[in-house]
């Protein structure tokens, strides 16, 4: 959707002889979904699978297709390939079946993004959203190096500091007024590393003599079985005094709670791109992350960085953002220096030089 309206506005001001239409189409169920019986994912995937590359049959012989989810490239079968871009995010399920992500387990193997993925090499050009990903696809997925372009996903507008005192953000959240606040993001079963960010929690309240509780915000679909996972872990560990979860909670709530807090830690097992770092570095929040996959070219300097099943230099770090006002002030402003970097019309202007590329 921001890739799409930036698209627009760059078309906008571009010469009148490119005058260009942006189009979204999404497929809907068809006939070979409804015949299936809602049981588990089989509608969903015949439709996917059989009905979708039928919807898009034809299209794209004038303008250009992109694909902006890789688990849609076996669209490819039907639209025409040279006309068509395909967006991959990443490969975390492939890697995680084949062992390629240390701590971290794809739990079957991935079949049918295997067979979505088969379509690549057909499309006219592959963009990856960071320089790690590429190497991924090069060197996992067989795709040639000068086939496969590299732009950096942008950052949603509405992360900023607010001009609202913190006490009082903390309040409206309902979190500690006193103390500090360490964010932590995203679902059970992922590759955020909880556990380690549990351990790092119950690490900090013995070397800092102020409380320091953590709230998780996020994604926790899958059901209870998942949302079961963290709670168990928080109870074994004799957190629960120390831990809030917030749940799905809207960007305009995201900001807010960013500006509540003091500290986001994402010790991420692997992340094809990572938004959560830009939009707390864009809050004036500092992050101590993991030097995993790409998460040092979103970083840059603005943050410190360690091993992700580095609990020593991951606590070490938070305490040091926590405690260290100058440190803080300077992590503070490489921030917002590193988030001018990651911009929706940057993102449009090199996805419209891709297009001409190949025929626009």
């Amino acid at each position: 959707m921001h890739l799409e309206r930036a698209l627009r506005a760059a078309l906008v001001n571009a010469p009148s002889a490119e005058e260009v239409l942006v189009e979204r189409f999404r497929p809907s169920l068809t006939r070979w979904g409804r015949i299936v019986p809602d049981a588990g994912n089989a509608r969903m995937r015949i439709a996917r699978y059989l009905g979708y590359p039928h919807q898009v049959r034809g299209m794209g012989t004038v303008g250009i297709n992109h694909i902006v989810d890789h688990g849609y490239a076996h669209l490819l079968r039907t639209l025409s390939p040279s006309k068509t871009v395909v967006t991959v995010h990443d490969l975390i399920p492939i890697l995680g079946w084949r062992g390629e992500i240390p701590g971290f387990r794809y739990p079957h193997r991935p079949r049918m993004l295997e067979y979505s993925l088969g379509f690549l090499r057909r499309a006219g050009r592959v963009v990856t959203v960071s320089q790690s990903t590429k190497a991924d696809l090069v060197n996992h997925m067989d795709i040639p190096s000068d086939r496969v372009a590299v732009v950096a996903n942008g950052l949603n507008e509405v992360f900023g500091v607010l001009d609202v005192p913190k006490k009082e953000l903390r309040r409206a959240l309902g979190l500690p007024e006193q103390g500090y606040v360490v964010l932590v993001s995203g679902p059970d079963g992922a590759c955020k590393n909880h556990q380690t960010s549990l351990e790092v929690l119950k690490r900090l309240r013995d070397i800092i003599p102020e409380p320091v509780f953590m709230v998780r915000y996020g994604d926790f679909t899958g059901g209870d079985s998942k949302n079961d996972v963290w709670a168990k872990r928080v109870r074994r560990m004799g957190l629960e005094q120390s831990t809030l979860a917030t749940g799905v909670i809207s960007d305009v709530e995201l900001v807010r709670l960013f500006n509540a807090s003091d500290c986001l830690l994402f010790p991420s097992l692997y992340e094809g791109f990572g938004w959560p770092p830009l939009e707390a570095m864009a809050c004036g929040v500092p992050v101590v992350s993991s030097n995993a996959a790409s998460l040092p070219e979103v970083m840059g300097d603005a943050g410190l960085m360690a091993d992700p099943l580095d609990i020593d230099g991951l606590t070490a770090g938070v305490r040091r953002v926590l405690t260290d006002e100058t440190l803080r002030s300077e992590l503070v402003s490489k921030g917002f220096e590193r988030v001018r970097h990651f911009t929706w019309e940057r993102a449009a202007r090199s996805m419209l030089d891709i297009y001409r590329e190949i025929g626009l």
